[in-house]
């Protein structure tokens, strides 16, 4: 299949790789040269650099011979432009466009997504934040998915010294009670994953991946944890979507939420949205101002900006 990706971010990256290694054939278009060259030295594709919401640079990517175009662009209306352009043409190709702000996809929206010309949209946004919801909801989760519909739970926990789990085989832990409604999928000790079986202990320090049924979930906790952690303090990073709507929702289960953000005029915003959280301007790698959020007393700190790399710094 030929896919034209439009947009060489974090996401566009990805799926670039991930498209390629599958044996398609990818083009992408960025207007940032560095990222361009980067890609064509990593990965064998063609990438173009120009603006995607001009035709001709379109023309010149493929669009005519293109099944799919996606574009992931950081920007919603370059994506909406783009999935039209393409609309016009070459209607065959179908057309995928990632769209952050809500407004754009809500059933009475001004614009239809239909007439304009897009087949799909895709919003990681609120998945990322239901899932940090989850985490937040379940003590101690590292990770959490969902599946058939949220009745089933793919979570991951860290095994403290003190769990009632740590030195104890998966065949002791299924003669709890009736804990028979739960897997232990793998097990990550040393950096190291493998599969357990029924003889395999789990020590202090290993991580592990539990499958298990929602309506279960209540009775597994306390096997896992002796304690649940208690979440009453939460620094968070970056007054972007998904930072404020996880600013909106803690903040109503726990008294005391910070909000870093760089940005003077988004951190204004995000201090007026937000009553109830005290949202700080500045870097978040200053210790005055990681100090002024009492991150000594941090219960859970969420890196949740729009910029991958400092998250990651953080």
């Amino acid at each position: 299949m030929k896919i034209l990706v439009v947009g060489a971010g974090v996401v566009g990256t990805a799926l670039a790789e991930q498209l390629s290694e599958e044996g398609h054939h990818v083009a992408v278009i960025d207007t940032d040269r560095k990222k361009i060259n980067d890609l064509t030295q990593k990965l064998d594709i063609l990438a173009i650099c120009g603006n995607a919401a001009m035709p001709s640079v379109l023309y010149k990517a493929g669009i005519k011979q293109s099944d799919m175009i996606v574009a992931v662009t950081d920007v919603d209306e370059i994506n909406l432009v783009v999935g039209m352009i393409a609309s016009k043409l070459c209607p065959t190709t179908h057309r995928i466009v990632r769209l952050r702000n809500r407004e754009y996809s809500l059933k009475n929206s001004v614009l239809s997504l239909t007439e304009l010309g897009i087949n799909e949209v895709i919003n990681p946004e609120p998945t990322i934040v239901d899932s940090l919801k989850r985490m937040f909801e379940i003590p101690g989760s590292m990770e959490s998915t969902t599946l058939s519909g949220g009745q089933v739970q793919v979570l991951r926990f860290n095994i403290s010294k003190d769990s009632p789990a740590a030195g104890k085989s998966l065949a002791e832990l299924g003669e709890i009670g009736d804990l028979n409604a739960f897997l232990i999928l793998d097990i990550c000790r040393d950096n190291v994953s493998f599969v357990p079986r029924g003889n395999d202990y789990i020590e202090p320090g290993d991580s592990i991946h539990l499958l298990v049924s929602t309506d279960t979930l209540p009775f597994v906790l306390p096997v896992i944890h002796k304690r649940p952690p208690a979440i009453d303090n939460i620094i968070i990073i970056g007054a972007s979507l998904i930072g404020i709507e996880f600013a909106k929702y803690t903040s109503k289960r726990v008294e005391h939420v910070f909000l870093i953000e760089p940005d003077p005029i988004k951190a204004e915003d995000a201090s007026i949205e937000l009553d109830k959280v005290t949202v700080l301007n500045g870097d978040c790698t200053d210790l005055t101002i990681l100090e002024e959020a009492s991150i000594d007393r941090a219960d859970l700190f969420c890196a949740l900006s729009d910029d991958d790399q400092s998250n990651m710094l953080v």
